[in-house]
C-alpha cells in the first residue's frame, strides 16, 4: 500500500520534479517588489509576473482542485484577477504571495461551483463501455492514487488548503500561515486533521 507521502510525490506535475522552481518558492521575506502600481506599463507587468509565477501558481491550483482540466483556466482566472487589481498592490508583501491568495480565492470559487454540478451529475447515468483491464499491479496502484485524489477533494476547504500548502507543496509553516491569513498554531490544527483523515481514507482506516 503506497504511503502518503509516496501518494503526494506521485501527483505530478503538482510536485513537478522536471519543471525549475519558481520565484513564488523563495522565502516570502526576501521576495520584496516594488508596488506595480508605480509601473506605467500594467499590461508589461502583469505578462512579467504570468512569466515568473505561472508554473508555481498552475502547480497550488492542481493541487487545490485535483482537476487537470481545469487548471489552464482558473491559471488564466487568477492573473486577469491580477491585472485588474495590481494598481491597488502596495507592495508592502511578496508579489508571490499576493498572487498565490488570489490563486487560492479562485480555486475556492471554482470548487463551490463544482460541488453545484456534482448534484447535477449525481442524476445522470454513465452508458460508456468500460475500458480494457489493466494489470493488476497498475490497477492497485491507480486505485491507490485515485483514492488519495478523492481524498483531497473530499477535505473541507480549510483542511485541504492547509493539506495542499504544507504536504504537497511543502511550504514553511511561516509562508503557509501567511498565504491562509491564520496562526500557525491554527494551521498546525489544520494539517494534523488533513493528513489523518487523507491517511484514513487510502488506507481503509488501517496505518500505512
Amino acid at each position: 500500500m503506497p504511503t502518503v507521502s509516496t501518494l503526494c510525490f506521485a501527483l505530478a506535475p503538482i510536485a513537478s520534479r522536471a519543471e525549475p522552481r519558481d520565484p513564488a518558492d523563495a522565502p516570502l521575506t526576501a521576495k520584496r517588489v516594488d508596488s506595480p502600481a508605480t509601473m506605467g506599463d500594467m499590461r508589461a507587468t502583469t505578462a512579467a509576473l504570468y512569466r515568473e509565477h505561472r508554473v508555481a501558481i498552475a502547480r497550488q491550483i492542481r493541487a487545490l482542485v485535483q482537476d487537470d482540466a481545469a487548471v489552464d483556466d482558473l491559471v488564466a482566472e487568477t492573473f486577469l484577477r491580477a491585472h485588474r487589481s495590481i494598481g491597488s498592490f502596495d507592495g508592502r508583501s511578496a508579489v508571490g504571495t499576493w498572487l498565490h491568495g488570489i490563486a487560492i480565492n479562485v480555486a475556492r470559487t471554482h470548487l463551490s461551483k463544482r460541488v453545484r454540478r456534482r448534484h447535477i451529475d449525481a442524476r445522470r447515468v454513465d452508458t460508456e463501455p468500460p475500458g480494457p483491464t489493466p494489470p493488476d499491479e497498475e490497477l492497485s496502484a491507480r486505485r491507490a492514487l485515485e483514492r488519495f485524489r478523492e481524498a483531497v477533494r473530499d477535505l473541507p476547504d480549510a483542511l485541504r488548503e492547509a493539506f495542499v500548502l504544507r504536504v504537497i507543496e511543502q511550504r514553511s509553516w511561516q509562508d503557509a500561515a501567511v498565504l491562509l491569513q491564520v496562526p500557525i498554531s491554527t494551521l498546525y490544527g489544520r494539517v494534523a486533521k488533513a493528513e489523518a483523515q487523507v491517511r484514513a481514507a487510502v488506507s481503509g482506516g488501517d496505518d500505512v
